[in-house]
């Protein structure tokens, strides 16, 4: 008798429950389930077998066709048995011997207790899945809510920090974090100090007015065009100001380049204006003079301010010394023409003036301008004006 078979008589000789030991057998399955890579029971049908689990129970013998009926956790099976195995069988009352219907409704009885048993195993796997599933997505739900609620605070917490802002800073002046701002309307680097007047704030540059000193001490106001620094877009200055006044800022949304260059032309008329109401005749953009060996020396550059032509311009002056004795008097007649914003220049190195060696102080008293149409002009001492007065 093999051992299969030796062992088979134990199993199911006795009360019909298997023993410790697993043993191989070829078999099988009438009915077989195993459990897939998502953890859910499937079935196969008439599958051979060489491994049966321990706990193999034998329910019915047909002892015409010598086959063993038996059942486990996961399969229904038949073994055809030899003739010693089969007279054992015989003896045991344990083993319901069946054929015909009998047996073929029992291996079906088996078979729906199989199927009812996975059928509700998988049924708890999909029970269990569906709730993971609505758990994780619960999870989820309440975190996007709670996200939402922290960014609702976050937004609460920031209009309310913009609206402080607001309260205690005005929207033309705008926090920068750079020295310098280069314009693209005049190619040049304007010196900025910690904010700047500013006209509009677009996607990529910034429309800020800039103010120089100009002749004669007058202010020159100009509207720059500067594309927005990378240093910005990291300043929190620039980008609270922004945000705090973005319906300020929209309000000149419609600005551009053209409107910067009328506006310019504006300012640099109410400049020329400027000087022109305080020194209506021109005035000196520069002199100088010497009295090396004696000789006085002289030069200037005279800016003309009036509509009429320059045809000759008498400067008036005198020397004196330290204690305001006048040394030596006199005038020095340039010829033009200058026409009107025009400049003109004119140098003596030398003169038939002479003084003494004490001189130390030349003052200008007055200027005649004669024009190309006869008319004069003096600027009394009041009158005269010098760009290098007005400088640091």
């Amino acid at each position: 008798m093999s051992a299969f078979l030796t062992l088979l008589l134990l199993l199911c000789l006795g009360a019909g429950v298997a023993g410790a030991e697993e043993y191989s057998a070829p078999s099988v399955a009438i009915l077989l389930y195993s459990r897939d890579s998502k953890g859910f029971y499937t079935s196969q049908t008439n599958v051979p077998v060489t491994v049966m689990e321990k706990s193999a129970v034998c329910y019915a013998y047909d002892k015409k066709n010598k086959q063993l009926y038996l059942s486990t956790n996961y399969g229904n099976f038949v073994v055809k048995v030899n003739d010693d195995v089969a007279k054992q069988v015989k003896k045991d009352k344990n083993i319901p011997q069946m054929s015909g219907a009998e047996l073929n409704a029992k291996v079906q009885a088996v078979n729906r207790q199989l199927d009812e048993r996975f059928e509700r195993l998988n049924q708890e796997r999909r029970t269990f899945i569906a709730d993971s599933i609505a758990a994780v997505r619960e999870k989820e739900r309440l975190a996007a809510i709670e996200r939402a609620r922290q960014d609702s605070i976050r937004k609460a917490q920031r209009q309310e920090a913009l609206k402080r802002y607001r309260a205690t800073h005005s929207w033309r002046w705008l926090p920068v974090n750079v020295s310098k701002l280069r314009c693209d309307l005049c190619d040049e680097s304007v010196s900025v100090r910690d904010s700047v007047f500013v006209v509009a704030v677009k996607t990529d540059s910034i429309y800020f007015l800039g103010s120089e000193t100009g002749l004669l001490g007058n202010e020159v106001l100009q509207v720059h065009v500067s594309a927005i620094p990378s240093s910005l877009n990291g300043f929190e200055g620039f980008s609270t100001h922004v945000q705090a006044f973005k319906d300020s800022l929209e309000t000149v949304a419609y600005f551009n380049r053209e409107m910067v260059g009328e506006l310019n032309l504006g300012f640099n008329k109410k400049y020329v204006d400027a000087l022109s109401a305080q020194a209506p005749y021109g005035f000196f953009l520069e002199w100088d003079w010497n009295d090396s060996y004696s000789m006085v020396t002289f030069d200037f550059t005279f800016l003309n301010m009036n509509k009429k032509t320059i045809k000759y311009i008498d400067v008036y002056w005198k020397i004196s010394n330290d204690v305001g004795d006048v040394r030596k008097t006199g005038h020095f007649k340039g010829t033009g023409p200058v026409e009107q914003y025009d400049s003109g220049s004119w140098s003596w190195d030398s003169s038939s003036y002479f003084v003494a060696g004490d001189a130390t102080t030349m003052e200008l008293t007055k200027v005649i301008i004669t024009y190309m149409n006869g008319s004069q002009q003096t600027l009394t001492k009041k009158m005269i004006f010098t760009e290098t007065d007005y400088r640091d």
